[in-house]
């Protein structure tokens, strides 16, 4: 539970850098939301298959 918290703070941090990387170039911060998204949402998932 505490390394999925861990892996989360870590991808957020990722996609901030990521975001000042691009010098706000709107498609890169897209690009980097989805992905973003998409691994939260498969941890997610993951996640509940454990507790459940």
């Amino acid at each position: 539970m505490e390394q999925v918290g861990a892996t989360t703070i870590m991808g957020m941090a990722e996609l901030s850098e990521g975001i000042l990387y691009s010098c706000g170039s709107l498609y890169n911060i897209v690009v980097l939301f989805i992905q973003e998204a998409v691994f939260f949402f498969i941890t997610f998932q993951a996640m509940m298959f454990y507790i459940t």
